[in-house]
């Protein structure tokens, strides 16, 4: 099962470089959701849908803070 500690795991290494690669992220989150559709966590699910939209515009676009509160929502449960 893809868990929310695998999730915040990959998604904190995205918060390392100095700029947010956010088509990157996408093309990550649409991957991994695809490749574990039949075994993910439900909020992870949502989590990963959102982060696909980040290469649809500005508007989708998520902070390096907003990510981060992501990575420790994620690991606190």
């Amino acid at each position: 099962m893809y868990s929310k500690e695998m999730f915040a795991a990959e998604l904190d290494m995205f918060l390392a470089g100095k700029v947010i690669e956010c088509q990157a992220i996408a093309k990550w989150a649409y991957n991994v959701r695809l490749e574990n559709l039949s075994s993910i966590d439900s909020e992870v699910s949502r989590w990963l849908l959102q982060l696909g939209a980040m290469d649809m515009g500005e508007e989708f676009e998520w902070s390096r803070e907003e990510l981060a509160a992501l990575v420790s929502t994620a690991r606190a449960g």
